[in-house]
């Protein structure tokens, strides 16, 4: 296994960064992860865009611009011998005051199969605070999340869906939510403090606002939901069949869900054979 720090391939044991990086330090830094198929990235344009964004609202240099970090991508992936593959990006602040200059960092694993259908828990241990200057980026921050999402493993579920402070949806702990209700595809406002997933904007682009409504949802829409679904750039879109052990529909992947599934990949099809 290798990783890419600032352009440069190591061997995986001896990757290092500074003690003193203040993104290991403090969490200072941000995250990004996507899936490479047949060893491209079909998303890599709207991941560095986020990361662009994110590192800008944050005063964080980049030391990698977006073609040399996916030729990186592309040389990790040859070096590991993965076409399928789950590929994290990592920046870090490093330390001005000690003369740690900021890392990019790449690694990759094999891409793990999606999960045919998915269920979820309404965390009791997280709530967003959507005026938190956190909100709605995905930032090295996440130990929250992480533990959120061992409340809902003891609970057997797969996900936790996280609430604002006001009581509002906001999204899952690695995942965007989507409703369906009365025939109308919900999605929480990132006003309740998400995170613009790269999946999800996918989603409303293939959806238009008729179809689909980005508003206010109280957590006792998904017990009268006929489907639902989860979305991030790894999985794609995946059934939500269950939340707190109530079943939404009838417990099974509904016809608007895998019209969504399908729109998605060939979407993602679509991008890979234009090149």
């Amino acid at each position: 296994m290798h990783v890419v720090l600032n352009g440069s391939l190591v061997p995986a044991h001896a990757a290092a960064v500074p003690l003193l990086d203040e993104g290991l330090l403090q969490g200072f830094g941000l995250i990004e992860t996507m899936a490479a198929f047949g060893g491209q990235i079909p998303l890599f344009a709207r991941h560095f865009k986020r990361l662009t964004k994110s590192a800008e609202r944050f005063a964080l240099a980049l030391p990698r611009n977006s073609s040399q970090t996916l030729e990186d991508c592309g040389l990790l992936l040859e070096a590991d011998g993965l076409l399928d593959a789950r590929i994290r990006l990592t920046l870090t602040r490093g330390n001005a005051e000690h003369g740690i200059p900021p890392t990019l960092a790449l690694h990759a694993v094999p891409l793990p199969e999606a999960p045919r259908t998915m269920t979820a828990i309404i965390s009791e241990t997280l709530r967003l605070s959507p005026v938190s200057p956190l909100a709605g980026y995905k930032t090295l921050s996440h130990f929250a999340y992480r533990w959120a999402r061992e409340e809902a493993k003891l609970q057997g579920a797969n996900e936790a869906l996280l609430l604002d402070t006001d009581g509002y949806l906001a999204e899952g702990t690695l995942s965007n939510l989507f409703v369906i209700t009365r025939g109308q595809i919900l999605t929480p406002a990132l006003r309740h403090g998400g995170l613009a997933g790269v999946a999800r904007g996918l989603v409303l682009e293939l959806l238009d606002a008729s179809n689909c409504e980005t508003g206010s949802i109280r957590p006792e829409t998904l017990l009268t939901a006929s489907e639902a679904f989860l979305t991030n750039a790894v999985m794609g879109v995946v059934p939500l069949v269950a939340v707190d052990g109530r079943l939404i529909g009838d417990g099974e992947p509904g016809p608007v869900t895998r019209g969504v599934q399908t729109f998605y990949r060939e979407s993602l099809h679509d991008t890979l054979y234009q090149r």
